[in-house]
This record gives structure tokens, C-alpha cells and sequence, in this order.
């Protein structure tokens, strides 16, 4: 009874083990689950330069706040110029890696191995790869001016944003 037991609990684990979700650990922080304060101080303990972010380019509603790592990351085998990470209600929400001079050929490299990895999760967003499996989500874009990026994101913590905000807004 017992060898009959171990053999369903290895099976079962095996399967949910091929069931790889998309990844939500970035940089040793867990988006939706990581502190701010922790973030902040994981990055800087890995030598990333990582400063409070008060440009006017990025939407915010209720308790957010943004960060930046400036003078490069390196992230998924690319070297990105910066990226810029998102909190909220002191959460890791989400980061944006991006570069600038990307050629077409380093894109489509990087779009061909997400969309492989993660199809399962791809949903229609335009021109752009977009994935989303219920917990986090992806989105990878670019432009002919050699700009491209990389965003990853917690739609849990995106709801609680997106709720904070009244039809009296408009």
C-alpha cells in the first residue's frame, strides 16, 4: 500500500512540475509577494544601482510607488540599459527591463524563446506577445528605433490598482 502510494505522490508531483508557470521570481524577488523595502535592498546587495523613479512616463493609481535600476541589469541571458520596477501597497508589482540599439535579429531571439516557453499562456494583444496564466504576466515589445522591453507583472496587485480608481474619474 505504501509503494503504491509513493508511485501516485511521484506521479502527481511529476505532473504539476511540467506544468512550469511562468516565472514570477525575478532578480531574487517574488512579484506580488516581496516587500518594497526588501526588494529594494536584495537588488542593491546584488550591486544594482537602484533609485526612487519620479519621472512623469508611467500611469499610477493609490499607493505606488516606483524605483529604478540605472547603469544596466542583466536579465535573461540580455544586458538591459535599465528597468523600472513598480509597487504597490509596498508590494513588488512589476519591473519593465528595457534597452535601446536592439536589433530586430536580438527581438525576434527573445520573442521566439518566450513564445516558446510560454505559449500555453499567450493571449491577443495586438502585435505584441502578451502572456498571462492567472498569477502573473508578460509582455514584450519594441519599435524601429531599436527600443525594446521586456515587462513583467503580478495581475493580483494590478486589480487592487485598477480598483482603486472611480468611474468618477473619468
Amino acid at each position: 500500500m505504501k509503494k503504491i502510494l509513493l508511485i501516485l505522490i511521484s506521479i502527481f508531483v511529476s505532473a504539476l512540475c511540467g506544468f512550469a508557470q511562468i516565472q514570477n521570481r525575478i532578480l531574487g524577488c517574488t512579484l506580488g509577494v516581496t516587500s518594497q523595502k526588501s526588494t529594494i535592498s536584495i537588488l542593491k546587495s546584488r550591486g544594482l544601482n537602484v533609485v526612487k523613479y519620479e519621472g512623469n512616463d508611467l500611469y499610477s493609481e493609490g499607493d505606488v510607488t516606483f524605483y529604478q535600476i540605472k547603469d544596466g541589469v542583466s536579465f535573461g541571458g540580455y544586458n538591459w540599459s535599465d528597468a523600472k520596477l513598480r509597487f504597490i501597497n509596498g508590494k513588488f508589482a512589476s519591473i519593465l527591463f528595457q534597452t535601446y540599439g536592439a536589433s530586430d535579429v536580438q527581438y525576434n531571439k527573445l520573442k521566439s524563446t518566450i513564445i516558446s516557453k510560454y505559449k500555453r499562456y499567450q493571449k491577443d494583444f495586438g502585435n505584441h506577445p502578451y502572456f498571462q496564466d492567472g498569477k502573473t504576466e508578460i509582455i514584450l515589445m519594441n519599435n524601429s528605433n531599436g527600443w525594446m522591453s521586456i515587462s513583467y507583472g503580478d495581475q493580483n496587485l494590478f486589480e487592487v490598482e485598477s480598483n482603486s480608481s472611480k468611474s468618477s474619474d473619468f
